[in-house]
């Protein structure tokens, strides 16, 4: 198979996975919807440290993005209509704090695949620091995620990432 080399530009061109899609094949192979909205919730926290009241609602705007996915091409779109909808402080406070994510921010379907030895370079510096942190932590979340689960029972080639300004990230 021949190695693939591409370049994102994530401003222009978004994150080419989707975070709903990778939600849903973890609840599917723990075989229940609560492991999916479990996992969209946490990889939305990658957002900040947020409290209880902001991981439930963050929860509920999962649970809404999971049932409908299919009519939004951004991933972030749905998940802010589901914020959206609930109409409380709270979701608003999430809608407030992080705008930049869901007004700037493209995480989708694509065909580009996390495939052992191709090479795939994220370029997020069209966004200023804020936004750049916030999806740089959201997309290895994601990244990590899919990593942890994709080679489950078969020994796991390795995947390196390299990050400019790693300094900036939370290392939690």
């Amino acid at each position: 198979r021949q190695k693939e080399t591409m370049r994102v530009s994530v401003y222009k061109q978004g994150i080419p996975f989707s975070v709903i899609d990778l939600a849903k094949w973890q609840g599917q192979l723990c075989g229940n919807e609560k492991a999916a909205v479990a996992a969209l919730t946490e990889l939305l926290n990658a957002i900040g440290r947020l409290g209880m009241k902001k991981r439930a609602a963050l929860r509920k705007a999962a649970q809404y993005a999971l049932g409908l996915e299919s009519r939004y091409e951004n991933d972030l779109e749905v998940i802010k209509e589901g914020l959206r909808i609930q109409d409380n402080p709270v979701a608003e406070e999430i809608l407030e704090d992080f705008w930049p994510l869901w007004e700037q921010g493209d995480f989708h379907r694509s065909s580009m695949t996390l495939a052992a030895g191709n090479l795939l370079i994220l370029d997020f510096s069209d966004y200023d620091r804020k936004t750049q942190k916030i999806l740089m932590e959201m997309t290895l979340t994601a990244i990590w995620s899919w990593f942890r689960i994709s080679n489950l029972g078969v020994p796991r080639q390795p995947l390196f990432v390299i990050i400019d300004e790693f300094q900036n990230l939370n290392l939690s």
